[in-house]
């Protein structure tokens, strides 16, 4: 206790620790009061009347599948076989490289599409060129034909 009273001298505090405990005042008696037995022989008015709880009432029972067949037989192993297993492995494995590489084959798509329709438009470009220097051609012949 010396040592939290020095600490608070030394902040600058004044503080001082109770000594002892507190004394709480208490209302208890020292004796009970003593308990009165009824001497009235119609105990059924001073019981009082508790309903019964309700009954439990069990839910209905599932209905009986009429539909599915009573000689009902598994087919097929029931475990996987290890190379059933390494084939589906080897299987999952190849889709999960064909998603990975689907959004660059998307790409390359996109941009074949568009070189396609450059190159589409050139040639067309370069077909009309060639078809106005034939009429041009074609014009210089027959005027000299004349």
């Amino acid at each position: 206790m010396t040592q939290i009273q020095s600490v608070n001298k030394k902040e600058g505090g004044s503080f001082s620790l109770p000594k002892g405990l507190p004394s709480f005042k208490t209302n208890i008696p020292n004796s009970l009061p003593s308990l009165t037995i009824s001497t009235n022989k119609n105990y059924e008015k001073e019981i009082p009347f508790f309903p019964e709880e309700e009954s439990y009432n069990e839910p209905p029972a599932l209905p009986i599948l009429n539909n599915f067949p009573a000689n009902f037989q598994k087919k097929g192993p029931l475990f996987v076989r290890t190379d059933d297993y390494s084939k589906m492995i080897s299987c999952v494995d190849t889709m999960q490289e064909y998603i990975k590489e689907s959004p660059e084959i998307i790409m390359m798509l996109k941009n074949l599409e568009k070189n396609s329709e450059i190159e589409f438009k050139s040639y067309l470009k370069n077909l009309e060129d060639i078809q106005r220097k034939l009429i041009y051609i074609d014009n210089l012949l027959f005027e000299a034909m004349k």
